[in-house]
């Protein structure tokens, strides 16, 4: 199953509708980010597969725009809470991902970084919160809302 965010430069001061293909329901991705993110639009995001599953690798895609490049040293960090306890952290260094090459111009661009979910992640609906920063610490951009973590 595929999980599609599909969002407009518009709800990045606001909430993205998340959509899933595969199943009923909709839910939202709030904006945790400055109006200094350099991140101007979010076009859409899809994790593959969808539930996430633990212990199987996660592919996220993203496509949208930047106002700068990304740089060398640009990383990712995701925290995953069950209620408020914290249950999931997860670094990722954006430039070190397979076909990922840094700098990344500014513009419109589609980057795709695979991870491995740990197998004791736990099963349920996870708040997550994705904080993206650049190589000089500049915000890229921040959303936080809820996915859906299954077990093998």
């Amino acid at each position: 199953m595929i999980f599609t965010l599909v969002a407009s430069a518009a709800a990045l001061s606001g909430q993205v509708a998340v959509k899933n293909a595969f199943a009923a329901g909709v839910t939202t991705l709030s904006n945790c980010g400055k109006s200094t993110d350099i991140l101007t639009r979010l076009d859409e995001v899809v994790l593959t597969p969808y539930p996430v599953v633990a212990g199987q690798p996660l592919v996220v895609s993203i496509r949208g725009a930047t106002s700068a490049n990304i740089t060398q040293g640009a990383s990712v960090h995701v925290v995953g809470k069950l209620a408020f306890i914290p249950v999931l952290t997860k670094d990722i260094d954006v430039c070190s991902q397979p076909g990922v090459t840094c700098p990344i111009a500014a513009g419109d661009n589609e980057i795709q970084v695979t991870q491995s979910i740990p197998a004791i992640a736990p099963a349920g609906n996870l708040n997550i919160e994705i904080g993206v920063k650049n190589g000089d610490g500049a915000q890229v951009a921040c959303l936080k809302g809820p996915i859906k973590i299954v077990k093998a």
